[in-house]
């Protein structure tokens, strides 16, 4: 019961919580500011960032963001990692 209390009033001033919003362009502009632009269009940037490449795809009729950036390089994938998941389905 003291956690089911706690996870209400977290959420709860989660629910309240003062959120900066930031334009398309703001974030655009942001991340054009700190890193290396291979490529830059409206709501599609592809850039490197601490030896990184990334792609930055943003929507603003949906209103949403992603960033995009891999976490091992290809050739250090195993054969199991390299095959996709609907792959392994028998």
């Amino acid at each position: 019961m003291r956690y089911l209390i706690f996870a209400l009033l977290f959420v709860s001033s989660c629910s309240v919580a003062d959120v900066s919003l930031i334009s398309q362009d703001e974030m655009e502009k942001n991340v054009a500011n700190h890193t290396e632009i291979i490529k830059q269009q409206k709501g599609d940037v592809s850039f490197i960032y601490k030896g990184v490449k990334m792609l930055l795809i943003s929507d603003v009729k949906h209103d949403c963001m992603r960033i995009i950036a891999p976490v091992k390089r290809y050739a250090e994938l195993t054969t199991m990692q390299k095959t996709p998941p609907w792959n392994l389905i028998s």
